[in-house]
């Protein structure tokens, strides 16, 4: 269980390439229902700015054959078909859609790449089914769906996505196919492409029979290897996780109880499984796939590796919500898939939350031992009473009421000798040898002298005030 389980290297590659030609008005019919109440057979186009005018930037087949078609200024297009529906195009939303439709392919390969903007290309090296029940089961799936789509098969991913793009003429194998196909097969620019036509070369057979030489240019030749070459590079072949357990219903499943125990029987078998690796999962998925082709899930990430059926199995009947409508709506599931998507040694959660082995005794036992003081050398907190005559230093209670430093203030004569004859008061946490002796306040004696600067008399619009 421990690891992934390799295609072997003696079988043949095999890609299955897939191209949904309407799939953007697939997407608004899906996600936008309601543009198309009450008129289901309307024509739609997909619209753009081109230099500040508005134009149709695809149209569907209704609106073909209301003889609209691509570029049409779309106030004109409007005109011409009343009952036309316009929509602004979103290739975002289209990479998005196509993202989410990927997910439901890989009930039948772990390696789905996509390819912008209408079309996915699965890696079939190894599959056990073969191409035919595989492709007539796709088309089953998207036709449930209201999806229009092409296939073609090829021994590499260019040859496949071209060999579903672009038609050709019949062929006895799949090299004689690729000849026949159109130079736009090519996908090179509009310039590179106008000039092999008006060299009358139409097909890539007619291009890869001239000499490199006289190929017009690298990336011609680059293109034409790339259809032609049997040794051009491959992608790794795909790999089955090993962590991962199938249950398939009898019939389609729509209600939470039944999905929840096939849930439940495949969590047991991984977590035996896991037990034997004394290793706990940290993140599970249940996939649910469905009748029409596509893919619900429901993730749980737990705060420690685990090798208990029951948090899981919680945790996932948490985040049911609504996919019992999703899948009423869908046509019932008919495959469970349960998966490790991270895997850790039991405890290694706890190590890393509480030290664990990372804090060893006897490194950290001298840390503590030398970073606490004794009683005796701690501050003492309080008022501190100084003896001159002793010299030692004492704690004393503090003073249960303020202390006053000044005397309160009255009137008095200069000329009297009261204040020579008042005592200093002492602060009463000193001692009468103590520096820290407060006194009143000092006050001016003599007479005033003066400083010899004339006096100035005030503006009259001042003295007046």
């Amino acid at each position: 269980m421990g690891g992934a389980r390799p295609v072997s290297g003696g079988s043949a590659r095999r890609f299955l390439a897939l191209v949904f030609p309407m799939l953007p008005f697939e997407r608004l019919r899906e996600t936008r229902p309601q543009l198309f109440v009450d008129q289901a057979a309307a024509p739609v186009a997909l619209t753009e700015t081109v230099g500040g005018t508005e134009r149709l930037a695809m149209v569907d087949p209704a609106a073909r054959r209301a003889g609209l078609a691509v570029g049409d200024l779309a106030a004109a297009a409007r005109a011409a078909a009343p009952g036309l529906i316009t929509v602004a195009a979103d290739p975002h939303g289209d990479c998005d859609w196509l993202e989410r439709l990927a997910g439901g392919f890989t009930r039948y390969t772990p390696q789905v790449r996509l390819d912008p903007a209408d079309g996915l290309t699965l890696d079939l090296s190894g599959a056990p089914e073969t191409d035919a029940a595989l492709v007539a089961d796709i088309e089953a799936r998207m036709a449930r769906r209201g999806m229009l789509v092409r296939h073609a098969a090829g021994g590499t991913p260019a040859v496949a996505r071209a060999l579903a793009r672009f038609a050709g003429g019949p062929a006895p194998d799949e090299a004689g196919a690729v000849r026949r196909l159109p130079v736009a097969a090519l996908e090179l620019e509009a310039e590179e492409t106008e000039a092999l036509l008006a060299a009358g070369l139409r097909t890539v057979g007619d291009v890869a029979t001239r000499p490199e030489a006289v190929q017009f240019g690298r990336s011609v030749q680059e293109a034409v290897r790339g259809l032609t070459d049997r040794r051009a590079p491959l992608p790794p072949p795909p790999s089955l996780s090993g962590r991962q357990v199938e249950r398939t219903p009898d019939q389609p499943i729509v209600q939470a109880k039944p999905v929840l125990a096939a849930v439940e029987s495949a969590l047991a078998q991984l977590v035996e499984a896991l037990i034997a690796d004394g290793e706990g999962g940290w993140c599970w998925e249940a996939g649910l796939f469905t009748r029409d082709g596509r893919r619900l899930a429901m993730r749980v990430d737990l705060p420690e590796p685990s090798q208990a059926v029951a948090p899981v199995l919680r945790a996932m009947a948490a985040r049911w919500g609504t996919l019992g409508d999703q899948l009423a709506a869908a046509g019932g599931c008919d495959l469970v898939r349960v998966c490790v998507v991270r895997a850790a040694p039991i405890g290694t959660g706890r190590l890393a939350l509480e030290g664990g082995a990372a804090v060893r005794p006897e490194r950290a036992a001298p840390v503590r031992r030398s970073s606490r003081k004794p009683p005796a050398a701690q501050p003492q907190l309080g008022l501190f009473c100084a003896d001159a005559a002793a010299g030692v230093v004492a704690p004393v209670e503090p003073p249960a009421a303020p202390i006053p430093l000044f005397g309160p203030s009255r009137p008095s004569d200069p000329g009297d000798g009261e204040d020579a004859a008042r005592p200093t008061p002492v602060h009463p946490s000193r001692g009468r040898g103590g520096a820290m002796a407060c006194a009143w306040p000092v006050r001016l004696r003599g007479p005033v002298r003066g400083t010899g600067l004339p006096l100035r008399r005030a503006p009259p619009q001042i003295a007046g005030q």
